[in-house]
């Protein structure tokens, strides 16, 4: 039966057909066909219609096709029997580059301000479209398992070169694949393929590529070092494009370290070169970021006047992403004064732009934070939900660091909902993992929220013991209004200690 439809196919259709067959994904669309045809996108696009009206074919949604199994298995036939080893081998390759080329067009869209290291020419195949930041973003969330399958081929099938332009561009999906044993390796042949053949500018960018894959899985010293050794070889390029990039993701780690004011005068030294130049982009992303730093230094007014800036640069190139990053600031600025609705707000509108662009790892910290301003207005339940949601996904991709704030969320729930004695676990777990990571700014938090529900349950010395690691912290990071905080707590566990004594 398969084979009388077959043979009454012309043979551009035959081609289509068996060639379907290579393609490890079960879905795919007309562009990833012509790129293992090497037809036209025009003349594949008839083929598959002549397919779906034979019924070879099925159409489960708009421009994405499958192959039923059997079918599948039968084209498979057709190649062995029909086509040579070289044209199959060179059908993937074209697949594979064509996936890696369609992907840093999309990604160059979903994060404008990457510095990048550009894919080889695919000249000979039909790219997408893609009308904006948010069609670029659904391609690459629907293509994701077809993006790994091409990445696992260059692994096994491609040159060193095609496997570290690969994982240039596929950055993002090693990042959601969430295990560091998996991924750190392949970041790091990147870093020495470039080293080997003596592209600074490639391997400079590969090192940032490793080191945000560093700060993820919360190992922020190799972070700092590999962003380190990123800025330095764009420096000596003379690069100032890749040099501010370098800049902004090393102040990441700097920043979940608490180094503050290392962060600031980074930020301060290319802020005067970015105004020069007229990058709207890097200006707001650096203001954006020196808000978080005076934020932190507890300088609100100056935090306050820097998220202005950030937030009317973003709207002004209508950068959605920033947007919402600097609501997400806003809102933790309002929590510390006391604002708990407009730290709702803020966040929800936040939420709001960033489930139009499916990242997972940006929502996911939006609705976690959000859970904090739920908290302090009382809403437990919702709270709990959230911080749930979070802590599982977090653990997922192996984010140690949003995992202890997530622990500390919830158990800041429980201590709002009168049960502090449910929230001491937590809170202790939430600092365990904190110290272990070395995420300063979270030792901080964990230990002044476990001091808080120890001397609920009574526990003096224990909570004493807390207050005063949340203050010495603090103070060694120059978070001025936490160390005030603890202090205050100290002050009143201290006297109580007092009176218990007299």
């Amino acid at each position: 039966m398969f084979a009388l439809s077959y043979q009454a196919l012309d043979a551009e259709q035959r081609l289509v057909f068996r060639r379907i067959s290579l393609h490890t994904g079960m879905e795919f669309g007309p562009h990833a066909v012509a790129a293992l045809t090497g037809l036209s996108l025009a003349a594949t696009e008839r083929a598959l219609e002549q397919l779906l009206t034979r019924h070879l074919l099925t159409e489960p949604a708009p421009h994405r096709f499958t192959l039923h199994d059997l079918l599948r298995r039968y084209a498979r036939s057709l190649i062995d029997e029909e086509e040579t080893e070289h044209d199959s081998r060179a059908a993937l390759e074209r697949l594979a580059a064509f996936y890696t080329s369609a992907a840093d067009r999309a990604d160059r869209l979903v994060h404008p301000y990457r510095s990048r290291t550009s894919p080889d020419s695919a000249e000979w195949t039909t790219l997408p479209e893609f009308e904006d930041v948010h069609a670029a973003q659904h391609w690459l969330d629907g293509e994701s398992g077809n993006l790994s399958d091409t990445l696992d081929w260059f692994i096994r099938n491609g040159s060193e070169r095609q496997l570290a332009l690969a994982v240039h561009v596929l950055t993002g999906l090693l990042d959601m694949r969430g295990h560091p044993a998996a991924t750190e390796p392949l970041l790091r042949r990147a870093v020495d393929h470039w080293a080997a053949v003596g592209d600074r500018g490639a391997r400079a960018r590969a090192l940032l590529d490793l080191g945000v894959a560093h700060g993820h899985h919360s190992r922020y010293e190799e972070a700092i070092a590999a962003e380190r050794e990123a800025l330095e070889l764009a420096r000596a390029l003379g690069d100032p494009e890749l040099e501010i990039e370098c800049v902004n993701q090393i102040c990441i780690p700097l920043w979940q370290t608490g180094q503050y004011e290392l962060m600031r005068d980074l930020q301060k030294q290319i802020l005067d070169s970015l105004l020069q130049i007229g990058d709207r982009l890097q200006t707001a992303r650096s203001y954006n970021i020196l808000g978080v730093t005076h934020l932190h230094l507890s300088e609100i007014d100056s935090a306050r006047q820097y998220f202005d800036r950030a937030l009317t640069e973003f709207t002004s190139i209508n950068n959605e992403r920033g947007i919402f990053s600097t609501l997400n600031n806003m809102a933790e600025l309002a929590t510390r004064t006391g604002d708990w609705k407009g730290a709702e707000q803020a966040y929800r509108k936040a939420i709001s732009l960033a489930l139009r662009r499916s990242d997972k790892r940006e929502l996911e910290t939006l609705r976690m934070n959000l859970a904090n301003a739920l908290i302090g207005l009382g809403e437990t339940d919702e709270a709990l939900s959230l911080s749930q949601h979070s802590l599982d996904f977090f653990r997922a991709v192996g984010d140690r660091r949003r995992e202890a704030i997530a622990l500390n969320r919830i158990g800041r729930a429980h201590r709002s909902a009168g049960r502090s004695e449910q929230a001491i676990p937590l809170h202790v777990a939430a600092l365990a993992l904190a110290r272990r990571i070395n995420a300063a700014g979270e030792v901080v938090d964990a230990a002044h929220d476990a001091a808080l529900a120890h001397m609920d349950t009574g526990r003096t010395a224990q909570a004493l013991a807390y207050a005063k690691e949340s203050c010495q912290m603090s103070m060694r990071i120059g978070a001025h209004a936490e160390a005030d905080r603890a202090s205050r707590i100290i002050t009143v566990l201290q006297g109580s200690r007092r009176e218990g004594a007299g």
